[in-house]
């Protein structure tokens, strides 16, 4: 476990809050809530992970503010389930509603679908998606129910629904040096998938695609385009990469393709849609990007990537 227990001792005996501590309910200060990793006092928000609260047998509800020392003796009152289970956290929220702020075991995991799963069975009305930093209704009513599932099965699900992430390198070329590779900006004017990532919105037919950015995997060339950009950012991880050729993404193309083509699409348009749909079919099922078999040295990532610079790459021209 991270620092939860400590030597030093404020004054009057009473144990000082451990740093994650004070980091949680800071950040629970600012945001309206925070979900940390009791074992190593990361900050979890940002990282692609989807976030239910897995336990609502163990939560914590205060009619009041909690404190670092309150998140300190909930970690320890629950460390059996953290040391455990490697994918659960703990969530802090607050109540818009009724002011209460609560302390709960939270899942981790990257697959929307999954944690969706596990809110419904417990009768959570929402899920929190790390990486975008949104709150996700799951369609439950928000009252806990009593489980036939116990929680090592709720947090097995989570794990077995969770795509395997493998090594992966790759490069990220631009006309800029970066600092982070903004997926957000895929759909601008001169970037690729222009034409289609907010025909969503635009037509109304169908959805929008993810934010992301594309690589090309080591060992593979660069097309020229790509090559010829004066910057190569690397791209190095665990990442769980689908392919075309994945049911998920075959299901939701020849879906939102023909839902389009019913809807009055034009066939051009549908296409585009249906590809938008696979991609985010992919999303929610927890994986971080996909390739081609049509282009396997060209990998698409979901999101976002920060650079490290000590490997970024200047070509001379």
């Amino acid at each position: 476990m991270a620092d939860t227990k400590k030597i030093t001792t404020a004054i009057g005996g009473v144990p000082e809050p451990s740093q994650t501590a004070q980091d949680a309910i800071a950040e629970h200060v600012k945001m309206g809530h925070s979900v940390f990793d009791p074992r190593t006092g990361s900050n979890l928000a940002g990282t692609r992970n989807v976030a239910v609260v897995a336990a609502p047998e163990h939560s914590a509800v205060f009619a009041r503010t909690i404190t670092a020392q309150d998140h300190d003796q909930f970690v320890g009152a629950n460390h059996a389930l953290f040391t455990k289970h490697r994918e659960s956290a703990i969530l802090s929220k607050r109540d818009p509603i009724t002011g209460h702020e609560s302390l709960h075991v939270a899942g981790l995991t990257p697959s929307k679908i999954a944690a969706i799963d596990v809110a419904r069975h417990v009768g959570e009305s929402h899920v929190y998606d790390l990486a975008k930093g949104e709150k996700i209704p799951s369609g439950a009513a928000g009252e806990h129910q009593m489980s036939h599932i116990d929680i090592d099965q709720r947090f097995d699900h989570l794990r077995k629904s969770a795509p395997v992430r493998e090594p992966y390198s790759g490069t990220h070329f631009s006309d800029k040096k970066l600092d982070r590779i903004d997926g957000a900006r895929r759909g601008e004017p001169g970037h690729a998938d222009a034409a289609r990532v907010h025909l969503g919105a635009q037509t109304g037919h169908g959805v929008d695609a993810p934010a992301g950015f594309y690589t090309v995997r080591a060992g593979h060339t660069a097309p020229a385009v790509e090559a010829a950009k004066p910057h190569a950012h690397p791209v190095r991880g665990q990442f769980a990469i689908a392919s075309t050729d994945h049911p998920i993404f075959q299901n939701g193309y020849a879906q939102a393709s023909q839902q389009a083509q019913a809807a009055g699409a034009k066939p051009d348009a549908a296409h585009l849609l249906g590809l938008n749909a696979a991609e985010k079919a992919l999303e929610d099922a927890g994986f971080d990007g996909y390739s081609s078999p049509a282009r396997p040295g060209i990998t698409f990532h979901f999101g976002s990537h920060s650079i490290s610079h000590s490997e970024v790459t200047h070509k001379s021209k």
